[in-house]
């Protein structure tokens, strides 16, 4: 069961996020940087793509956040999985790798972005703030 969430300052509801990486430190860092943007909701976190697989469907995220490499399963592999699954998630891959090396590898699998994690704060808010955008563009539009 998911709690009852808010709406943020927008008076609109926040982008349900869930985080999938193997390191804890990330995790850490990014629930650290996200919870301070009230668009945001962290959901869930897991620990592998296998994890976050199940945390996806279970939890409907609007956006995964989800480490290229992983063990159990990498994050191409679950992004795959979570699309053939009938997940509507938006799916961005998070690397320390080269983007457009994570790109190729990743394309056939259905991913919405990739970005690097040493621009994670910036990039990830280009993201939300897209987010925001199109939600406000389809409440005015009903």
């Amino acid at each position: 069961m998911v709690p009852a969430v808010a709406e943020t300052d927008s008076g609109a509801m926040p982008i349900r996020i869930l985080l999938v990486d193997d390191s804890q430190e990330f995790l850490s860092s990014a629930v650290d940087f996200l919870s301070r943007d009230s668009r945001v909701q962290i959901v869930g976190q897991a620990a592998n793509g296998l994890q976050g697989c199940e945390l996806a469907m279970e939890l409907e995220p609007d956006l995964v956040l989800m480490d290229f490499s992983m063990p159990v399963m990498d994050g191409s592999k679950a992004t795959h999985e979570m699309k053939a699954q009938g997940s509507r998630s938006k799916i961005v891959l998070c690397t320390i790798g080269t983007a457009e090396e994570v790109r190729r590898k990743a394309e056939h699998a259905g991913v919405d972005g990739v970005i690097q994690k040493s621009d994670f704060a910036q990039d990830i808010l280009s993201i939300i703030e897209s987010f925001s955008v199109n939600r406000n563009d389809r409440e005015t539009s009903r």
